[in-house]
């Protein structure tokens, strides 16, 4: 995004869709063509550095089937159309 940074709680029941719904309002991005060119990531802090970020593709699946835990984090990236 812009390089801006916010820590949150998040509510590991969401849907990943409802996630990144509610990080886009956080960072006050409405319009829907911005929003269906970000893809969501999530950074566990102890697989992170062994594989890497995880993209959430699936916006079906809920937030806690990942494990997350407190110092966890999430990025917004944005890609361009295709």
């Amino acid at each position: 995004m812009s390089g801006k940074e916010v820590w949150y709680n998040i509510n590991v029941n969401l849907k990943v869709s409802q996630a990144k719904r509610h990080f886009c309002n956080l960072f006050n991005i409405t319009n829907q063509h911005e929003i269906k060119h970000l893809k969501l990531f999530y950074f566990d802090q102890v697989m992170s550095q062994i594989q890497g970020p995880e993209e959430l593709k699936y916006p079906n699946r809920n937030l806690y089937s990942y494990q997350i835990e407190t110092g966890d984090l999430f990025e917004l990236v944005r890609y361009p159309d295709s």
